[in-house]
């Protein structure tokens, strides 16, 4: 396994660098069907080819998508992983049929999934008319709205408001930020604000409170902000969307915001966008390890008590948000997608990488709740992996937190983190992931149809090259033709929901094999409805006091599994 560096101008105002592990660096994502666990072992990714004909960014529709095969083959009693005779594709998996397609894919940055040839950003057609006893949800149209989000005709994934958030605030004061303002300004009221992010890091003090205001944000620096001031343990820093204000900001470099050195800080309720539509697949291969190639959306380094709330992410180059040796991070109620196409470091939604103890507390201390992470692909070859394979893109990575990329093996986590409440679909790698890592609870979570990219075949959540990792009351749906789960030493399911693996999955205690009976999946509504084999028969260990939506857990006779506790008709 090698150890990429790059070097990045991590305070470029001060005219200081630091060389940090950019890569979150697994090499163990192409399947190897020589592997002796079944787990992925690395190898040479496919050449993948140009992008299709649509493009990665022209917005042009797949093609029609075609019309699914019959009811495919008769389920096994474990649920229905018998394939048709038709195969997949023309037969389907279990009791429904998959989509032909209308034409072939485009190449690596073409049309996937058995659409016509065209972008993956693009709109997408029709889909497939599902098998006569419903088989997999047809593709959908989608496009983007004003406000950066993702427009679904029928919907979207339903998910709650984050709560108010109240941190110790000792003598702080209240800063003003608007587009329209002035650096000039001292910032203490809406009738004088300050006009940049920058000029708010530069001179906020522990305690203070930021509040911005509507506008967008842009800078052609390393960051649109850089913060190095620390708060404290009484005194925290906030940094919010003013109450009522949607503050977008727009990067066009390495990152949006970017903390680097800092203890107790709230980032919370921005809109981050990054510059994944400016860049063609020919640009970025041409140009890797480039800021504007490779541009993250929130980032913090060597950073301890961080708390990132209530933002959307979408379409970074690199990653959507990520922290790299840092302690006590809370990740909660995010919106992370379209992230992660062209960075050759192995980026994905929301990442955690090498973990770093600021102290010996053994027990959870960092948590990744209620966010929903979806469609983030990673399209060139990772130079973790000598520049031959796709790696990441996955919605939610824990990764390397025993340090084994660094050549500093002591400095291996003994904390806990808790991945719980969060619901990821259509990301190019897995849904969740723990690679090199230690102590990790993945317990109730939505994974749907993750794996979209034809390189990757590792499952819907997975600990890999780990230990002591939980994977508890989850449901989990393979995309068609992958698999939905794999078993590895030191990872223990139990409690899980399983369906659509083109192979038998590895079933700890209690898990199932089942359709969970989403309300509307093809619409992205994946409540339980009533009778789904999920309700009332999950695990009360560890699982969270509330779901995806905010309401109470158990509600039935029991703890459902997923990320939504079923409420009644």
């Amino acid at each position: 396994m090698m150890t990429m560096q790059c070097t990045r101008p991590l305070l470029a105002g001060l005219g200081l660098a630091l060389v940090v592990a950019c890569s979150s660096g697994h090499t163990s994502s192409v399947h190897d069907a020589a592997s002796p666990d079944g787990l992925p072992t690395g190898g040479r990714a496919g050449a993948g080819g140009a992008p299709g004909t649509g493009g990665a960014n022209t917005g042009d529709s797949r093609g029609s998508g075609g019309t699914s095969g019959g009811s495919g083959g008769s389920a096994t009693a474990a649920g229905g992983q018998t394939e048709g005779s038709g195969g997949i594709g023309t037969g389907g998996i279990g009791s429904g049929g998959t989509g032909t397609g209308g034409g072939s894919p485009g190449g690596e940055d073409g049309s996937l999934d058995a659409a016509g040839a065209g972008g993956r950003d693009g709109a997408v057609s029709t889909g497939g008319t599902a098998g006569a006893t419903g088989g997999a949800d047809a593709r959908i149209d989608v496009s983007m709205d004003t406000d950066g989000g993702v427009t679904w005709p029928c919907g979207s994934a339903p998910r709650a408001s984050a709560p108010p958030l109240s941190v110790p605030q000792t003598g702080g004061r209240s800063l003003y930020v608007s587009p329209t303002g002035s650096d000039t300004n001292d910032g203490l009221s809406t009738a004088h604000p300050l006009q940049t992010l920058q000029r708010a890091a530069d001179i906020v003090q522990p305690g203070d409170t930021v509040n911005v205001m509507d506008g967008t944000f842009t800078s052609t620096n390393y960051a649109v902000m850089e913060l190095s001031t620390t708060g404290t343990v009484e005194s925290w820093i906030v940094f919010r969307a003013a109450p009522g204000a949607h503050p977008k900001i727009k990067t066009a470099d390495w990152v949006g915001i970017n903390g680097l050195s800092v203890a107790y800080v709230v980032i919370d309720g921005f809109e981050v966008e990054g510059n994944r539509t400016a860049i063609t697949y020919d640009y970025a291969l041409a140009n890797p390890k480039a800021g504007n190639t490779s541009g993250d959306g929130i980032d913090f380094a060597d950073s301890h008590h961080i708390i990132i709330r209530n933002n959307v992410v979408h379409d970074c180059s690199g990653g959507g948000i990520g922290a790299m040796r840092s302690d006590y991070l809370t990740i909660e109620y995010n919106e992370t997608y379209l992230n992660a196409y062209w960075s050759v470091y192995g980026n994905s939604g929301i990442s955690l990488y090498q973990l770093t103890a600021v102290d010996n507390n053994a027990g959870t201390k960092n948590v990744v709740a209620n966010n929903v992470s979806h469609d983030n692909e990673e399209f060139l070859n990772c130079s973790c992996s000598g520049d031959t394979a796709i790696t990441d893109g996955n919605g939610i990575i824990i990764d390397d937190n025993l340090h084994t990329q660094d050549g500093h093996p002591e400095r291996a986590y003994a904390g806990r983190t808790l991945v719980t409440n969060n619901l990821v679909y259509g990301n190019g790698g897995t849904g969740m992931h723990a690679f090199a890592s230690a102590h990790v609870d993945f317990v109730n979570n939505t994974a749907y149809r993750n794996n979209h990219s034809p390189a990757l075949d590792e499952g819907q959540i997975v600990g890999q090259s780990s230990s002591d990792v939980n994977i508890v009351n989850n449901v989990m749906v393979a995309f068609d033709g992958k698999r939905v789960s794999a078993s590895a030493t030191g990872a223990t399911y139990q409690y899980n929901l399983y369906w659509n693996s083109r192979v038998a999955p590895a079933l700890g205690a209690h898990d199932l094999v089942a359709d969970p009976g989403f309300v509307n999946p093809a619409c992205l509504d994946f409540r339980l409805a009533s009778g789904s084999p999920a309700i009332d028969s999950g695990s009360s260990t560890l699982a969270p006091a509330i779901d995806l939506l905010g309401a109470a857990r158990p509600l039935g006779n029991g703890t459902d599994r997923g990320a939504y506790e079923f409420v009644g008709p």
